[in-house]
């Protein structure tokens, strides 16, 4: 038998693409579980984030009450109790743009985005959050959005609303 070198030429071209179609799909693979990882570790990070702007409403027995009162009524906290209560808000309004930002980067898919909307609205609808709001709000840039927000949601109980909440003075 004689060696026909077209033939084996053509055997040869078939393998060498057979190796990078494997290549390839191979590859795809990989960057799929790497994107994969990678919005994990995203999501990880965020709701952690989320999780520790959540906790400064409490924190301490000290800053709860405060933040209680200042949800029922902001005009009577002192100065250095607004600051607080100003600090402890920002934390979450910026968060939650954070978040928000993320998202509309595609860097997530927010699938806890109404639980994290709502209860940003039950913070700053509250009747003391929403006297803060009207002071602060020129200082966030999804401040459109969280106003349509509220008025879109003005039938949620606010945080004060609860009972777990209640007989705060």
């Amino acid at each position: 038998m004689q060696l026909n070198w077209d033939a084996i030429g053509a055997v040869g071209e078939i393998l060498g693409a057979v190796s990078v179609l494997i290549t390839l799909l191979y590859l795809a693979t990989q960057v799929k579980e790497a994107k994969r990882a990678t919005r994990a570790q995203i999501e990880n990070a965020v709701l952690s984030s989320w999780a520790e702007a959540i906790a400064r409403l409490g924190g301490t027995k000290e800053r709860a009450a405060l933040m209680l009162r200042g949800f029922n009524d902001y005009d009577e906290l002192e100065p250095d109790e607004r600051l607080v209560f100003h600090t402890v808000l920002d934390s979450l309004i910026v968060e939650y743009q954070r978040q928000h930002n993320l998202f509309d980067d595609g860097g997530w898919d927010w699938k806890n985005r109404t639980e994290i909307e709502t209860a940003v609205v039950m913070a700053i609808g509250s009747r003391g959050g929403k006297r803060w709001w009207d002071e602060a709000k020129m200082f966030y840039m999804h401040r459109d959005r969280l106003d349509k927000m509220l008025s879109q949601n003005e039938e949620l109980p606010t945080l004060t609303d609860f009972s777990m909440f209640k007989g705060a003075k």
